[in-house]
């Protein structure tokens, strides 16, 4: 029962407060003012508290018609004021997890927190027993990614009410990699190999290749090839460096990358061998001599697919289960500077890495219209690009060169700027041993979190730091200046 009102009207105010009720309707719309202000007894099941020093109500009660008697109902006595009732806090229920912890995830997991409570503000904490305001606020949209086994606390709030601690432990399995050997041991290639050499002048070569961990589990063979000589022409001598990699969809890529490495070789080798000498003049060199050496690339390269395109007649089977990207560098001297003559067809990196300490990429990875989709020396259309994708560089200061497949390549992208990390890595190892093709095999079987492709990596640097000449002329693809 309401408590007694303490001042009772006279009989002239039950008269007017009658006549007032009368001329109302019967629904009477609550309006809020500008400042919110608690109306006693409009929601007496939803008490509210008024706001201090006339602020707006952090969460204002919903504007809801109030029932007003007709005026014969309306007694002669005051209607009593109920006063307002402060509400108990409302504490959130405890966070969910999603997926629940009683399993075990195999790489990674997507963890999900939920809370019965839609407005509800989730914070958490791995590997921790508790959690409190400071804790990590959580992104629905982002969720949570897991990696590794470990514990996670969990708790809401609600207008600074915390619910319940939630714990979980998450066990995550790591997958362990395995080196099996092929089932099919026709066309068989080693799973790592290594070379090294002296080219001419003071310059040295070391290359290495090695399965990749992929591979390796699911039992597959090494796809990437390389292969390397010297061409002694009349006026110098060639060094040249073939690097291939075979596509892991083809199941004869190993094929196709050895043979074009190789077939690529033995037409450069004669080629270049019965080449002309150079002009020493620049403007020569560019206008006649470079675009000679354009045709001799793309010719080495077109010598070499048909070669493969012969080789799956010979089989019966379509090109495309030998598909592999092809790289071609070729290196001299020239007027005292280094030459380089590159062609690209596919990913993978060729670089030149200078005594400045600066980087020149000759050829980009090239991709097909789709992200991730390579493009290979095989691919429908590449044979009419070959010219197009030759590029000239002569530099003054040239201290390595390298070639290499994407799975070296990709771990260093962006390449223009990250490959001076792998020259600053490899060029130690294998100027200061006596064994640098073994030294750049045991380098290039690097761990690195999502790297798991077959690598190929070639090398050839100055042996000495004698000071070069200070002129340099670059040449672009189409042969000038």
């Amino acid at each position: 029962m309401p408590p007694e009102p303490d001042n009772i009207p006279d009989a002239g105010q039950a008269e007017e407060i009658a006549e007032l009720v009368a001329k109302t309707p019967d629904t009477l719309p609550l309006k809020r003012p500008a400042t919110p202000v608690f109306v006693p007894a409009t929601l007496p099941d939803e008490p509210v508290e008024a706001p201090e020093n006339g602020a707006a109500l952090e969460n204002p009660p919903v504007e809801r018609p109030i029932s007003v008697p007709q005026a014969e109902s309306v007694p002669s006595q005051a209607v009593s004021v109920v006063a307002p009732v402060a509400p108990e806090p409302v504490s959130p229920p405890a966070v969910e997890f999603s997926p629940p912890p009683h399993q075990t995830f195999r790489a990674s997991l997507t963890l999900e927190l939920r809370c019965a409570t839609p407005d509800a503000s989730i914070r958490y904490a791995l590997g921790a027993a508790d959690v409190g305001e400071d804790g990590t606020l959580y992104d629905p949209a982002a969720k949570i990614l897991l990696t590794q086994s470990t514990g996670i606390a969990a708790r809401a709030w609600v207008n600074g009410e915390s619910g319940p601690l939630a714990l979980a432990h998450f066990e995550i399995s790591q997958p362990q990699w395995e080196k099996k050997e092929p089932l099919d041991q026709s066309d068989a290639t080693p799973h790592e190999i290594s070379d090294q050499r002296a080219l001419e002048g003071p310059w040295k070569l070391a290359a290495a290749s090695v399965r990749g961990k992929l591979h390796a589990h699911r039992g597959g063979w090494r796809e990437d090839a390389f292969a390397h000589d010297l061409a002694p022409a009349a006026d110098g001598t060639y060094a040249i460096v073939v690097v291939s990699d075979g596509a892991g969809s083809a199941p004869l890529s190993r094929v196709g990358s050895n043979l074009l490495c190789r077939e690529t070789l033995a037409h450069l080798r004669d080629a270049l061998t019965q080449s002309a000498p150079l002009s020493t003049d620049a403007q020569e060199l560019r206008e006649r001599d470079l675009p000679l050496l354009r045709v001799v690339l793309v010719e080495a390269a077109r010598h070499a697919l048909q070669k493969l395109n012969e080789e799956a007649a010979k089989r019966a089977r379509p090109l495309s289960d030998f598909a592999s990207t092809l790289l071609i560098l070729v290196r001299r001297e020239w007027n005292g500077q280094q030459l380089c003559a590159a062609l690209q067809a596919g990913d993978g990196a060729i670089a030149l890495w200078n005594d400045d300490n600066t980087l020149t990429l000759l050829g980009m990875a090239d991709h097909g219209e789709n992200s991730g989709e390579t493009r290979f020396i095989t691919t429908v259309g590449m044979e009419a690009e070959l010219p197009s994708r030759v590029r000239f560089s002569i530099r003054p200061n040239l201290h390595a060169v390298a070639a290499m497949t994407d799975g070296v390549a990709d771990d260093y992208f962006p390449e223009a700027t990250r490959l001076n990390q792998l020259f600053g890595a490899v060029l130690p190892l294998v100027e200061n041993g006596d064994a640098p093709g073994a030294a750049l095999l045991r380098w290039i079987q690097y761990e690195k979190k999502g790297s798991s492709d077959d690598r190929a990596l070639t090398l050839c640097w100055r042996d000495d730091a004698a000071p070069q000449p200070e002129t340099v002329t670059e040449e672009t693809s189409d042969g000038h200046a």
